[in-house]
């Protein structure tokens, strides 16, 4: 689930890209580059690749359900807020604040695994233009059956795209990149803090805790969706 500070489009180009980037980055991290959004392997340079997907550990489509079995399912929200964008003609930047602590791992006795932590700080997602022109991308929120943009269903399932919005850009990730943030990290820092504290006040700002429970955290809508 996306929010972003006042002024900046969720919806609009800059923040898609953010979102499908950041999004990408997740799914990787959790499923392998392969369940990645399409277009996300292709748009990173090598470098980035290497950082995020080290050699040897890229999957086929036979290792990666082999992964899907093997992790544990993940239920509850991710949450993402979008504190700042740059774009300066050659580069676009998002600085996005994450926040897990509204998931939960299933174990197999049935018990929901969750860890609140307070990150206190973001991520910097940076995206270079490949050409002078570059595709922006064109997505637009369908109406489903009910008259609501798909992705905020009643089931809340995980929404993707399901067309390359990469198309024109690279993704940098944590390699060589301009970092337009880093004389504003103070007060990047505080926005997210601010954010972290509305949506998840009262847990841990420095270390994680680890809380087993009966029932699974609350599933929010995919908002905005795809």
């Amino acid at each position: 689930m996306w929010s972003a500070e006042p002024g900046i489009e969720l919806e609009g180009w800059q923040a898609t890209l953010i979102r499908a980037a950041t999004e990408s980055i997740l799914i990787t991290d959790k499923f392998g580059l392969s369940a990645a959004y399409p277009g996300f392997k292709a748009a990173l340079t090598s470098q980035a690749r290497n950082i995020i997907s080290p050699p040897g550990t890229d999957d086929d489509d036979e290792t990666r359900e082999m992964r899907y079995a093997l992790v544990d399912p993940i239920v509850g929200t991710f949450r993402y807020h979008i504190v700042a964008t740059v774009d300066d003609g050659k580069q676009l930047s998002g600085y996005v604040c994450a926040q897990q602590s509204g998931t939960a791992d299933t174990g197999s006795d049935g018990k929901y695994v969750r860890h609140l932590l307070k990150p206190g700080g973001g991520l910097p997602v940076p995206l270079q233009r490949l050409s002078e022109t570059p595709l922006a991308p064109s997505l637009t929120l369908e109406a489903d059956a009910t008259g609501n943009p798909r992705g905020l269903s009643d089931t809340s399932e995980w929404s993707a795209p399901t067309e390359d919005v990469f198309t024109g850009w690279q993704v940098q990730f944590e390699t060589s990149f301009n970092d337009p943030f880093e004389e504003n990290l103070d007060e990047l820092y505080g926005k997210c803090a601010a954010w972290e504290n509305a949506v998840y006040p009262g847990i841990p700002s420095t270390i994680s805790e680890r809380i087993i429970e009966d029932s699974p955290p609350e599933t929010l809508p995919s908002y905005p969706g795809w």
